[in-house]
């Protein structure tokens, strides 16, 4: 590993690197992520949604196929808050890859859009990064 004068990992392997948003970041953040699997082994998205296929983005090879996701992700995880007017489409789409074998990681809590419930998502997404 190579690290920075105060200790940071420099390491530019996928293996090394997450990515997480929230709202439209956690959209921004699936789309980066499955575009770059070369970049990213860790993913999550809080309060984003969950898209498997749209007019854009085609997921469902990636998100319905254990091979080809375990290839690419370690963590994948998605959260939404129970007062979020998305949770239902979202934990519809979770509950499909699910049922496909793949593992993602879920939240799911009661919370709003804002920002008390994207701090539980930190604290719940955050332990789980880079183990193997």
């Amino acid at each position: 590993a190579e690290y920075d004068e105060n200790g940071y990992d420099l390491t530019a392997a996928r293996d090394h690197r997450a990515m997480a948003g929230l709202s439209m970041g956690g959209m921004q953040t699936q789309k980066i992520v499955m575009h770059h699997p070369e970049l990213f082994a860790w993913a999550g998205i809080f309060s984003g949604g969950l898209v498997l296929q749209n007019e854009e983005n085609d997921y469902r090879d990636i998100l319905l196929n254990k091979e080809n996701f375990e290839k690419q992700f370690d963590v994948f995880f998605v959260a939404c808050g129970t007062q979020e007017g998305g949770i239902q489409n979202t934990q519809q789409n979770v509950a499909e890859v699910q049922k496909s074998g793949v593992d993602i990681h879920t939240y799911w809590d009661y919370g709003y859009h804002d920002w008390t419930f994207w701090r539980h998502c930190a604290r719940e997404f955050l332990p789980l990064l880079f183990k193997k």
